[in-house]
């Protein structure tokens, strides 16, 4: 299952990546500090943890180009 984290704080994308490796230790997870970094990437993640005040593009931007991309993705903000 591959996961992506996309938050501007380090430390909240590391808590969270900790602990999705303790559930699922397979999990592949990708980090991202910026919601324009995330597009970019063209990560196509079945689970996206999102964080909603970003500098830049906040989440909900974010989370509405992705959904245009691919309508599939299972966001949690």
């Amino acid at each position: 299952m591959q996961f992506a984290i996309c938050d501007d704080e380090k430390s909240i994308g590391l808590i969270l990546e900790e602990k999705i490796k303790k559930l699922l230790p397979d999990a592949v997870i990708e980090t991202y500090l910026s919601g324009d970094e995330l597009i970019a990437s063209g990560c196509k993640p079945d689970m996206l943890f999102l964080d909603i005040q970003m500098p830049g593009k906040n989440g909900m931007e974010t989370a509405r180009i992705l959904r245009q991309k691919d309508d599939e993705v299972d966001v949690a903000a």
